[in-house]
Protein backbone atom coordinates (compact mmCIF):
# COMPACT_ATOMS: atom_id res chain seq x y z
CA UNK A 1 0.00 0.00 0.00
CA UNK A 2 1.25 3.31 -1.17
CA UNK A 3 2.12 6.01 1.74
CA UNK A 4 -1.01 7.75 0.29
CA UNK A 5 -3.39 5.03 -0.19
CA UNK A 6 -6.18 4.90 2.60
CA UNK A 7 -8.99 2.70 1.11
CA UNK A 8 -9.87 0.77 -1.37
CA UNK A 9 -7.53 1.32 -3.41
CA UNK A 10 -8.00 5.05 -3.18
CA UNK A 11 -5.83 8.03 -1.99
CA UNK A 12 -6.32 10.74 -0.49
CA UNK A 13 -5.79 12.73 -3.84
CA UNK A 14 -9.38 11.36 -5.09
CA UNK A 15 -10.94 13.55 -2.60
CA UNK A 16 -11.07 17.36 -2.43
CA UNK A 17 -12.38 17.60 1.43
CA UNK A 18 -11.83 15.70 4.27
CA UNK A 19 -15.78 15.19 4.87
CA UNK A 20 -15.68 13.77 1.28
CA UNK A 21 -13.41 10.89 2.22
CA UNK A 22 -14.83 10.55 5.29
CA UNK A 23 -18.23 10.11 3.07
CA UNK A 24 -16.73 7.77 0.75
CA UNK A 25 -16.69 4.72 3.82
CA UNK A 26 -19.82 5.20 4.88
CA UNK A 27 -22.17 2.83 3.64
CA UNK A 28 -26.26 2.97 3.40
CA UNK A 29 -26.75 -0.10 5.75
CA UNK A 30 -23.88 2.29 8.22
CA UNK A 31 -26.77 5.42 7.29
CA UNK A 32 -29.72 2.90 8.13
CA UNK A 33 -28.85 2.38 11.32
CA UNK A 34 -26.99 5.16 12.74
CA UNK A 35 -28.88 7.80 11.10
CA UNK A 36 -26.68 10.59 11.26
CA UNK A 37 -23.85 10.98 8.37
CA UNK A 38 -21.88 13.05 11.23
CA UNK A 39 -21.55 10.20 13.77
CA UNK A 40 -20.92 7.63 10.70
CA UNK A 41 -17.96 10.15 9.73
CA UNK A 42 -16.70 10.27 13.02
CA UNK A 43 -16.70 6.60 13.01
CA UNK A 44 -14.61 6.55 9.70
CA UNK A 45 -12.45 8.87 11.35
CA UNK A 46 -11.95 6.85 14.83
CA UNK A 47 -11.12 4.15 12.73
CA UNK A 48 -14.20 1.93 13.59
CA UNK A 49 -15.09 2.05 9.89
CA UNK A 50 -13.32 2.11 6.82
CA UNK A 51 -9.33 2.10 7.22
CA UNK A 52 -8.37 -0.31 10.16
CA UNK A 53 -6.56 2.88 11.90
CA UNK A 54 -8.04 6.42 12.45
CA UNK A 55 -7.42 9.23 10.46
CA UNK A 56 -7.17 12.57 11.25
CA UNK A 57 -8.41 15.83 9.19
CA UNK A 58 -4.52 16.66 9.80
CA UNK A 59 -3.38 13.59 8.46
CA UNK A 60 -5.99 13.98 5.37
CA UNK A 61 -4.55 17.37 4.34
CA UNK A 62 -0.43 16.43 5.41
CA UNK A 63 -0.70 13.99 3.01
CA UNK A 64 -2.82 15.99 0.35
CA UNK A 65 0.23 18.49 0.59
CA UNK A 66 2.50 15.61 0.23
CA UNK A 67 1.42 14.19 -3.20
CA UNK A 68 0.75 17.96 -4.43
CA UNK A 69 4.29 18.68 -3.46
CA UNK A 70 5.48 15.53 -5.16
CA UNK A 71 3.65 16.22 -8.24
CA UNK A 72 5.84 19.52 -8.50
CA UNK A 73 8.65 18.12 -8.04
CA UNK A 74 8.02 15.18 -11.26
CA UNK A 75 6.62 18.09 -13.05
CA UNK A 76 9.69 20.55 -12.72
CA UNK A 77 12.37 17.64 -13.25
CA UNK A 78 10.50 16.50 -16.44
CA UNK A 79 9.78 19.94 -18.07
CA UNK A 80 12.95 21.86 -16.30
CA UNK A 81 10.38 24.46 -15.98
CA UNK A 82 7.93 24.88 -12.62
CA UNK A 83 5.89 27.51 -14.54
CA UNK A 84 4.47 24.60 -17.35
CA UNK A 85 2.98 22.78 -14.73
CA UNK A 86 -0.32 22.42 -14.14
CA UNK A 87 -1.97 22.24 -10.62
Amino acid sequence: MAEEDVAGGKNVADYSTFEEFLSSQVTQLDLMYLEDINVARKLVELGYRGTKDGFSEEQFWAKKAAIEARKQIHCVVGTGKRDQCSS
